[in-house]
């Protein structure tokens, strides 16, 4: 995607900087055996993720930024999907 550069607000950075973690919480939780730590990292991104979707809108005028915004949200949704499925929690698909 061309257009990642046009997430500059302050929840998108910080969405993208958990997401940036992800793996090295994956192999810190599997390492040291602490599945706790994942299950905090996924409530921690969760928060973050929530931050955004209430501070801004994702259906904009400018097609870049929302396409943008979009792949944001599909990249938040496959670390939460993965991370639960390896807590062995189930999730609903919508809601």
């Amino acid at each position: 995607m061309r257009h990642l550069d046009l997430l500059k607000e302050e929840a998108e950075k910080n969405l993208i900087t958990a997401m940036a973690s992800y793996p090295e919480i994956i192999f810190s939780s599997a390492e040291q055996f602490a599945p706790h730590k994942l299950a905090h990292f996924l409530q921690t991104f969760a928060h973050h993720f929530h931050q955004l979707y209430n501070a801004h809108k994702f259906i904009v005028d400018d097609e870049h930024l929302r396409n943008a915004r979009f792949c944001l949200i599909s990249a938040a949704q496959i670390v939460l999907q993965n991370g639960l499925k390896l807590l062995g929690v189930s999730a609903p698909s919508s809601m």
